[in-house]
């Protein structure tokens, strides 16, 4: 039989942030916002080559975007 070496062999740990707490990793919720946001910047940039018309529909993505991002962090 063989011997089993426990020298090698350790507890792992729990990760713990500042407050105390176990497996809270402090990253945001997944959220749509920033490819909404993108979206709108590609309409205003191609609203710049060729038509108005996608240069405001892409500004007013852009804003909308915009405030659902900031509505939802200051909702976490």
């Amino acid at each position: 039989m063989l011997a089993e070496d426990r020298s090698t062999t350790r507890a792992v740990e729990p990760a713990h942030n500042e407050h105390g707490q176990v497996g809270e990793h402090g990253l945001p919720h997944e959220s749509l916002a920033p490819i909404t946001m993108a979206a709108g910047i590609g309409l205003l940039g191609f609203g710049l080559l060729t038509s108005l018309v996608f240069s405001i529909v892409g500004l007013v993505v852009m804003a909308w975007a915009l405030a659902w991002w900031i509505g939802e962090m200051r909702h976490e």
